[in-house]
């Protein structure tokens, strides 16, 4: 028997449905993460970073880098058959056609229309004369008028007679023009030897309508020569009587050319040019295939000028040619590459870097000086082939500097690695060019990793000088030596490459200080002097604190040790401990260590003892930003308290509140805590070394739970929650507090008396005393 209802699978898929919607959702693990704002600043870093690289690589993918002279390390063959002009041919086809052309001349019209003119009317000169005597000598010297010319030239009276002398003197005229032109002696040999000759004849304004005509010259020209008009005459004689002149007016129709001689044409330098150049324009050009295959150049060979057109000009044609999906296929392809590489890098830096990872600022700027070679030299590479060499070491030396300097030796090998995989896909560059590159940047990323004084950049900047070189040679060996040509460019590109590394060096050593205080650093080299003691602010300290400026001195010892433990920046934290208590120098009598017996403290209230304590690390940081100490350095000076309760003024103040309640806030340092490892040992070897000098017995055993419970307490009250320290690195940091101050309390045998000497006399045997 069963009672009651039993549930349906209607029902059980109904409540399991509103007990889903009970139940908090699952965010998924990645929108979890980039919650985190830092994350999701990361994340956008490495998106710009690799949408960045990508266009980079897309664009340098088939971008000609050829120039006149580069040795070919490997070869080249057409993508594709095209055709182009072959210009040295048409250039020598247009030669010709230019030297072809025809001579172009003017016709001396003002001449001819004169001498036709005179010869027109030679018939008319002597028409109303009876006799030769009649004539005036001038004309009968002129025409060289003799008595049967004379007579003859009376006879031609009637109108028929006349236009047929005009006929003649026009046929005369034109053979003059065209046929045999006078021509200058010193034109008349370019005349002669001349293809082909044309002359520009213009308009006849008797003629309507008539226009300007061009018509070609024969070879027949007559040489004007003035020192021997004999041949001249004999000459236009005989054209006067091809042109129907009879024997008899043969002589006297010339004579008014020879009694003024001048050329009928002259040489048109102007419109001779033309005529050459429109023939060469008119040449058709030769067009040259190149098929598919055919080898524009082969490895080893030093290129030509012939060879770098060919081969950029094979290069234009295949991008024109290629097709949407090609390029969106090439944009998918470098896409890839830098995610890839971007993936790459931010793992890294998450597992490995944090702190960078986590700052946006820091995260920018690393990826930033990655780009930077490419985005210099792929640009330049193109606008100027023969500088791929210089821009590769120099763009890579200068960012590793930068890099090492900024964030120190492993993150710069990394930085170098992402450099080289991007410049083998954005560059494809030589094997000389790309191991020169390579091997500059490790052996400068390697010298300067502690940077702790100059000599260390000039170290650097020739270790990388000799590597590039060196990586050139090696490189040049490798592919072999033909000639004394290859040998010549090895050879000048690995000068060019030291060359090119000094430089780099010399200009990081120039901006040091500027880098520095871009990126907010703190090189070695700075450390360095800093702490030395004859640094202004140290000495000031010293003459006014000599107490403060002992307790710093002892500090820094412990402390440096401390960081060399575990692995820290050991001359940051002795610098530090040098500068922490620098405000203590404008009220040294209120500190303990500069008072000779008198506690000021004892007649002021806790607080305004708590406003004078509190004081020192406002007045420190004042002077930090007076004497321009790093930010690395001012950070030491605000945070070596912390938020640490003043305990001492703290418990004065309860005892004299009564049952007053006094905030525990308001006697607490106002911080900032700690946020690096060193500052994090600065406030421990502070408090210690401090506390330690009020062990009336400074025993091992004592010192060691002084050191314990100071750390303790310092954890408890959450002073290291900012830092990076860790719980192994704390405990080693105390031990190694521990035997620094053993180290300065350690016991000592005290030296024999007059009077211990006496009891030994005696006999006695006192057993030695321990002298702390």
């Amino acid at each position: 028997m069963v009672f009651g209802q039993q549930p349906t699978r209607f029902g059980r898929s109904v409540r399991r449905t509103r007990l889903r919607r009970k139940l908090p959702r699952q965010t998924a693990p990645v929108l979890l993460w980039l919650r985190d704002e830092r994350n999701l600043s990361a994340a956008l870093v490495v998106t710009v970073f690799a949408i960045t690289s990508a266009i980079l690589v897309a664009w340098s993918f088939d971008l000609p880098r050829v120039f006149v002279g580069q040795r070919a390390e490997t070869g080249r063959v057409n993508r594709l058959e095209y055709s182009d002009i072959d210009e040295t041919a048409t250039g020598l086809r247009q030669d010709e056609a230019r030297k072809s052309a025809p001579l172009v001349y003017m016709v001396n019209t003002d001449y001819l229309e004169r001498m036709q003119g005179e010869i027109e009317g030679l018939p008319l000169l002597v028409r109303d004369k009876l006799t030769l005597e009649e004539v005036q000598p001038a004309l009968v010297e002129r025409y060289g008028l003799t008595e049967p010319t004379f007579a003859a030239l009376r006879e031609l009276d009637r109108a028929d007679e006349m236009e047929l002398w005009q006929r003649w003197t026009g046929r005369l005229i034109g053979k003059l023009t065209t046929g045999a032109p006078l021509v200058g002696t010193s034109e008349f040999d370019a005349f002669s030897i001349a293809a082909r000759r044309m002359v520009i004849i213009p308009p006849r304004t008797d003629v309507p309508g008539d226009r300007t005509r061009t018509a070609p010259l024969g070879r027949g020209a007559i040489e004007l020569r003035t020192d021997d008009l004999a041949a001249t005459r004999a000459r236009l004689a005989a054209e006067s009587a091809e042109a129907g002149f009879p024997l008899e007016f043969a002589r006297v129709s010339v004579a008014p050319l020879l009694a003024d001689p001048k050329p009928t044409i002259t040489f048109d330098a102007v419109a001779t040019k033309a005529a050459a150049d429109e023939a060469a324009e008119a040449v058709p050009a030769v067009v040259r295939v190149h098929p598919h295959g055919e080898s524009v150049f082969a490895p080893g060979d030093v290129l030509t000028q012939e060879q770098v057109v060919r081969a950029n000009d094979e290069q234009r044609r295949f991008q024109e040619s290629r097709s949407a999906a090609g390029f969106i296929g090439e944009l998918a392809q470098a896409l890839g590459i830098s995610l890839a590489v971007a993936l790459l890098a931010a793992t890294f830096l998450a597992q490995h870097e944090r702190p960078i990872f986590r700052n946006w600022r820091s995260l920018a700027t690393m990826f930033a000086m990655v780009l930077f070679p490419v985005a210099v030299t792929v640009p330049a590479s193109v606008a100027f082939p023969q500088a791929l060499l210089f821009c590769a070491v120099g763009s890579s030396l200068l960012s590793t500097g930068t890099l090492t300097i900024v964030f120190g030796l492993r993150v710069s090998l990394f930085a170098i690695l992402l450099q080289a995989i991007l410049a083998i896909f954005a560059l494809h560059p030589p094997m000389g060019v790309f191991l020169a590159a390579l091997g500059s940047s490790l052996a400068f990323a390697i010298a300067v990793r502690n940077l702790r004084h100059r000599s260390a950049l000039v170290i650097a900047t020739v270790a990388s000088g000799a590597t590039a070189g060196l990586a050139i040679v090696l490189a040049g060996f490798a592919q072999g030596f033909h000639d004394r040509t290859v040998v010549a460019q090895v050879f000048g590109d690995s000068l060019v490459a030291v060359v090119t590394a000094f430089f780099i060096g010399f200009l990081v050593i120039s901006l040091l200080s500027t880098v520095e205080r871009v990126f907010g650093v703190t090189t070695g080299l700075t450390l360095s002097e800093l702490r030395d003691p004859r640094q202004p602010l140290l000495r000031e300290l010293q003459r006014r604190a000599p107490g403060t400026w002992n307790h710093s001195l002892q500090v820094a010892n412990i402390a440096e040790a401390a960081a060399e433990s575990i692995g820290a920046d050991a001359l940051l934290t002795y610098v530090g401990a040098l500068y922490h208590d620098m405000g203590k120098m404008n009220k040294p009598e209120y500190f303990v260590e500069n008072q000779s017996g008198i506690n000021r403290h004892e007649r002021l209230s806790p607080a305004m003892s708590l406003l004078v304590i509190v004081g020192h690390v406002k007045d420190g940081m004042e002077l930090a930003a007076e004497y321009s100490l790093p930010r690395t350095v001012r950070h030491f000076i605000e945070s070596h308290h912390g938020t640490t309760l003043m305990e001492y003024f703290f418990h004065v103040a309860q005892n004299r509140a009564g049952d007053d309640e006094i905030n525990e806030a308001d006697f607490r340092y106002p911080g900032p805590k700690p946020e690096t490892r060193e500052a994090a040992i600065l406030m421990l070897s502070d408090c210690v070394e401090s506390a330690s000098r009020t062990l009336s017995e400074p025993t091992p055993a004592r010192i060691e739970q002084l050191v314990r419970d100071l750390s303790h307490k310092r954890l408890v009250d959450g002073q290291f929650d900012d830092s990076p320290l860790t719980l192994r690195e704390l405990r080693v940091l105390e031990d190694s507090i521990i035997k620094s101050l053993n180290a300065i309390y350690h016991g000592r045998i005290s030296y024999p008396s007059a009077r211990t000497e006496q009891r030994e006399a005696r006999g006695d045997q006192p057993m030695p005393r321990v002298a702390s």
